[in-house]
């Protein structure tokens, strides 16, 4: 549409857990490019896949100098009350992006822009590690609600899941059904669609829980093959301690505990700080080697 000035694309993809492929995101790009629209992708997931290759749409060509490209602590690292992430992007669009950020936050503590900086610095077997434990718990997900009735969507990244059940024409009442007759919470996917009429029929579950959890069942008048799921606020049990080289900054820090994650409403703004920049810049060169790189926190 020759009206269209920016779209948003997320990948991996919430509610779906799908991953767009090389042939998808080539489109996307050539549209982007042939309309001259701006890309802002919401890439929070990037780290999550289970076998799927995630691709960022900034390396396609003709789509650095228009995509900027959002990412956070919250979902790797399990820390979305921490309100931390950021956006990297060419200078035009980043400039553009700090004109409206100032006025939508304050602040953010300095003890959590340390934090931020640790979970950065964390090494590839985080990563290996915290993909084949939630490729696990996603198997024993799917392999429940599958012996229960449920026709379900294995994602290919994200911890959602998609899941259809003949009694769920209403998402809603069948959600409801699920809080008070099994005492599970899921989400109502209607609430992700543009048109809510699509949504009716589906179910997200979310797999961020520990094993006893996924594979409870041990209430009588509960036959899911899961015990309590209380939506997708509950972190994974995966622990991560950091050692930092910093004499001033506290160490043993862990990441990811068997806790909730409670929005603490901590609000967040620009990092300053030589930490910071290091580290963005090599998060930004990854994104467009030899390019240069502007980047905004959040």
């Amino acid at each position: 549409n020759p009206a269209t000035r920016a779209i948003v694309v997320n990948n991996p993809h919430n509610p779906t857990g799908r991953v767009l492929t090389d042939e998808e995101l080539t489109a996307i790009a050539g549209l982007c490019v042939e309309y001259d629209v701006i890309a802002i992708c919401d890439e929070v997931y990037e780290e999550m896949t289970y076998g799927a290759l995630h691709r960022r749409l900034a390396s396609y060509p003709g789509m650095w100098e228009r995509t900027l490209t959002l990412s956070s602590l919250g979902k790797t690292f399990s820390l979305t009350g921490w309100k931390v992430g950021w956006a990297i992007g060419a200078p035009p669009l980043t400039r553009g992006l700090r004109s409206a950020h100032q006025f939508l936050t304050f602040t953010t503590a300095t003890p959590v822009q340390h934090g931020a900086v640790a979970a950065l610095d964390a090494p590839q077997a985080f990563y290996d590690q915290m993909r084949d434990d939630y490729r696990g718990k996603r198997d024993l997900l799917c392999a429940g609600l599958s012996d229960n009735g449920f026709e379900v969507f294995t994602p290919e990244g994200t911890y959602f899941l998609m899941a259809s059940h003949p009694q769920a024409n209403d998402d809603r009442a069948f959600c409801r059904r699920l809080v008070t007759e099994a005492g599970v919470a899921a989400i109502p996917p209607r609430v992700f669609y543009g048109d809510p009429s699509r949504g009716p029929g589906l179910v997200r579950f979310a797999f961020c829980k520990d094993e006893d959890t996924l594979a409870g069942g041990n209430r009588p008048d509960f036959t899911f093959g899961l015990a309590r799921q209380v939506g997708h606020a509950t972190c994974r049990s995966m622990r991560w301690e950091v050692r930092h080289e910093r004499p001033d900054i506290s160490h043993n820090r862990s990441f990811g505990g068997p806790h909730r994650c409670r929005d603490r409403r901590t609000h967040a703004s620009r990092v300053g700080g030589s930490e910071w920049a290091g580290r963005a810049s090599r998060l930004g060169n990854r994104h467009n080697p030899g390019s240069p790189t502007s980047i905004e926190y959040a």
